[in-house]
């Protein structure tokens, strides 16, 4: 792709999706905008899912197609806030799931990048991996020491040969 036709689309696109698109060039190998991963709606793909302190919470199913492999990457943003106190937590997750011909799923989900700040106390996480037939499941913990519920808020890079949904 010639850099008058990247500079073009990471114009259109606005200041944060280029941002997310060129990590994601990154991530991919240096290989910007190509098949290999696709950007949809109206840029992102995204989500906010408020979770209870110390739960683990199921974010998001994919479906691993017979003898293929999928590969997700995604930034998070968590923010918990008791009205005197403020702590975020923000990172890169990566998901990785294969199937065999029979449907039989591995997965992992892998802590990549992570950067905290806090007024008080700590914000940390967990995030994990579960598998069925032709599925994972990524799911993660956030648990502060302020006891209050927090704010997560995903934005997923993801490969056009799997699909996926948000729980």
């Amino acid at each position: 792709m010639d850099s008058n036709r990247v500079r073009r689309v990471l114009t259109a696109v606005g200041p944060v999706a280029a941002l997310v698109i060129m990590l994601g060039a990154i991530l991919l190998g240096g290989h910007l905008l190509e098949t290999s991963a696709q950007i949809v709606s109206t840029g992102l793909t995204s989500a906010t899912k408020v979770l209870a302190d110390a739960v683990v919470t199921d974010l998001l199913t994919v479906t691993v197609p017979n003898n293929q492999a999928c590969h997700f990457h995604i930034l998070f943003a968590a923010h918990a806030n008791n009205g005197t106190n403020t702590q975020e937590h923000t990172g890169l997750i990566t998901l990785a799931a294969a199937a065999t011909s029979g449907g039989v799923v591995t997965a992992t989900a892998n802590d990549n990048i992570e950067t905290v700040a806090t007024t008080a106390g700590t914000l940390t996480d967990a995030w994990s991996a579960t598998t069925a037939a032709n599925s994972a499941t990524l799911r993660a913990s956030f648990n502060s020491s302020l006891d209050v519920t927090t704010a997560l808020h995903i934005v997923l890079l993801h490969p056009a040969e799997c699909s996926f949904t948000f729980n």
